[in-house]
């Protein structure tokens, strides 16, 4: 008799659990909740981006973040979670320094290719703007007496968001990064120098305004000088009028007088 004895056959019902023997859904070879598709990408760095632009390139909070990833879940339909999203950005991040280093050792003579690059260089290497110099003119006339009250400073948000939504079809279209940022660089020193110029013009403005008030208080103090001097004439030859007449009327009384003496 052999040795060997046969195991019992199990049914597949009962070996095996149902979801194992289910066929698994497949992702074209790639691990969702690992992977980030190019539309998960350009979703979360809008989301980041408009954070991190509004709170003027500073990092984010722990609620920002968390809105983010409430976003990338909600419009990507796969549950992200922060640390997910926080992970992923620095991933990007590396590789933007990495695609900047080799433009930068090529001589900026050939375009990324990589399809993160342009949006990440509007947002990592762009530097906050200067506002234009707000002025407190109304109809010719100034507001403020002191003219440093003209310089206001904006963080440049909304010009910078400008930016950001025309990168893809703007006039840097195609452009190396470091032409593109000389000419946003051309584009923010022609603000400044504009604004200067404003400047310049209202506070000539106040200058000459200055200058007509004196005029018109000299006016007047020489206005004021000449009738002063006109009534003190006046009282003067009044008063030698009135002391001529009661002269001429102590000398007729006193010719009165020696008559009636002599008569």
């Amino acid at each position: 008799m052999s040795s060997y004895e046969f195991a019992p056959r199990l049914s597949a019902s009962s070996s095996v659990p149902a979801s194992a023997l289910a066929p698994k859904a497949s992702y074209g070879g790639r691990n969702p909740l690992m992977d980030w598709s190019e539309h998960e990408t350009s979703i979360l760095l809008d989301a980041w981006g408009e954070r991190y632009l509004r709170q003027g390139t500073k990092s984010l909070r722990s609620e920002e973040w968390q809105e983010v990833a409430e976003k990338v879940s909600q419009e990507s339909q796969i549950e992200r979670s922060d640390t997910q999203c926080r992970n992923r950005l620095d991933t990007l991040k590396k590789k933007y320094k990495k695609e900047k280093m080799k433009l930068g050792g090529n001589g900026n003579n050939v375009a990324c290719k990589w399809s993160y690059f342009k949006k990440m260089d509007v947002l990592l290497s762009s530097l906050p703007q200067q506002a234009g110099l707000s002025c407190g003119m109304e109809s010719g006339e100034y507001v403020f007496a002191r003219p440093e009250v003209y310089l206001n400073q904006s963080n440049g948000l909304d010009e910078m968001r400008d930016r950001l939504g025309n990168s893809e079809s703007g006039e840097s279209e195609g452009l190396p990064p470091q032409r593109a940022n000389s000419r946003r660089l051309r584009g923010s020193f022609k603000i400044l120098a504009d604004s200067i110029h404003k400047f310049s013009e209202i506070y000539q403005k106040i200058e000459d305004s200055k200058r007509q008030q004196m005029v018109e208080l000299e006016k007047m103090r020489m206005d004021f000088h000449r009738d002063l001097d006109f009534q003190k004439r006046q009282i003067l030859e009044k008063a030698r009028a009135e002391i001529e007449k009661i002269a001429q009327g102590e000398d007729d009384g006193d010719e009165a007088s020696a008559e009636n003496a002599g008569a």
